[in-house]
């Protein structure tokens, strides 16, 4: 069995330097190892869940990789995704649990303190016959005076 997992293994391509795809063990290399060796020069990365966050060892959630590529993608990816994804779930956490006291505590007061609301601004009165409303001041003015000129009642 370790025969055939070493032929698929070799069949893994790489990018080297300019961008090429190129066979992660050069072939004439390969005949030169056994099966044992071309294995142990591949981990298996578990993607696309990380072992860390629940990851399966199902083949469906494996992949091939050389040793040096896993390790660098564990190092810059993986690692900081994981650290991101407990911070998040601990804030949530947090935040799911003050909810629960808050609504919790609610539910035991039988006289919950009563919310004022907001006042509401008043129009205020009726302008009176005669008057009306400065734009500029907002107090009742007579009718027909010039805007300057205001006769202010009060």
């Amino acid at each position: 069995m370790s025969e055939k997992l070493a032929a698929v293994l070799l069949t893994i391509m790489v990018e080297d330097e300019s961008g090429r795809l190129v066979p992660a063990i050069d072939r004439d290399r390969a005949k030169t190892m056994t099966a044992r060796e071309i294995i142990s020069v591949f981990d298996f990365d578990h993607y696309p869940i990380p072992k860390a966050l629940d990851g399966s060892n199902h083949p469906t959630n494996l992949v091939a990789r050389v040793r040096a590529e896993h390790r660098g993608k564990t190092a810059k990816i993986d690692v900081p995704m994981i650290a991101k994804v407990k911070r998040v779930s601990a804030k949530h956490e947090e935040f799911r649990r003050r909810m629960l006291a808050k609504a919790s505590s609610k539910d035991a007061d039988e006289n919950p303190a009563k919310k004022r609301s907001p006042k509401i601004k008043s129009r205020g009165f009726q302008a009176q016959k005669g008057l009306k409303k400065s734009w500029k001041t907002g107090k009742a003015v007579k009718r027909g005076e010039k805007a300057g000129r205001q006769k202010q009642i009060r």
